[in-house]
């Protein structure tokens, strides 16, 4: 599923709503700034996103394209971030 959804670089509409919720922080329960909205996305989305991530990091490390002090473990939470921005910035339509 996930090859094909690469191969045809589209992903189903329904992967990309979320639903947005409130999360309490700090404080009184009740007031409205009190909470911070968080996201709930389909899991199917995160496993692609992490897939996405980890073919980008083998590409880059395979190609030299990563500073010796980036090219660590650590690097895959810094291209998730780095994807997130850049796709954030996209419109990909259906």
């Amino acid at each position: 599923m996930y090859n094909q959804l690469l191969s045809v670089a589209e992903v189903p509409a329904d992967w990309k709503k979320a639903m947005i919720v409130p999360v309490y922080n700090e404080g009184t329960a009740g007031a409205v700034a009190n909470h911070r909205p968080i996201s709930l996305t389909i899991v199917l989305n995160k496993i692609l996103e992490r897939i996405l991530a980890v073919k980008i990091i083998d590409h880059l490390r395979t190609n030299n394209l990563l500073e010796s002090n980036v090219a660590s473990s650590k690097s895959v939470p810094l291209v998730q971030t780095s994807w997130s921005h850049l796709m954030s910035g996209l419109s990909i339509s259906n």
